[in-house]
């Protein structure tokens, strides 16, 4: 089994906290992976991801040049994907989920109900700049019957 890189959440965490206005990262490159084309449904192989400050700069063919002073980080026998959307997750562990979600090319997470307050707020945190995990939608509570099944509804 091959290796997948999801393209943005790889390249924040390759690339270390993102959104700081004040610093100017160094470009890094991505070199030899193969990508897989969602749209066109199929894997364009040899291709280099060059990505500066948490954003993608360019996807194209491994012999391109890179940029001046670009780290050049190895991608032979890897698959790059975009992030991908867990779209029922109740997120109650974030120290459990966080690596989890990040191994499994997870970029955002929509949480389908849990107690407002608790929810939210880690809404916010995993929505900040520099956050190391897929940022959330949060639905709210769950929406339920009356009496209520669920003590948070």
């Amino acid at each position: 089994m091959r290796a997948l890189i999801s393209l943005g959440v790889a390249a924040a965490w390759l690339a270390g906290p993102i959104g700081s206005a004040n610093s100017q990262e160094q470009a890094h490159a991505i070199v030899g992976t193969a990508v897989v084309d969602v749209g066109a449904g199929r894997i364009v192989p040899d291709q280099t991801i060059v990505f500066q400050n948490g954003r993608i700069l360019a996807v194209q063919a491994g012999s391109a040049p890179l940029p001046d002073g670009a780290v050049r980080i190895d991608g032979t026998g890897l698959y790059a994907l975009p992030g991908l959307i867990d779209s029922h997750v109740h997120y109650a562990a974030p120290d459990v989920y966080d690596p989890l979600m990040i191994a499994c090319g997870v970029a955002v997470v929509r949480d389908l109900g849990g107690p407002m307050e608790p929810t939210l707020a880690r809404r916010d945190q995993m929505n900040q700049p520099g956050y190391r995990g897929p940022r959330m939608l949060a639905a709210g509570p769950i929406l339920d019957c009356n009496p209520p099944l669920w003590p948070f509804s």
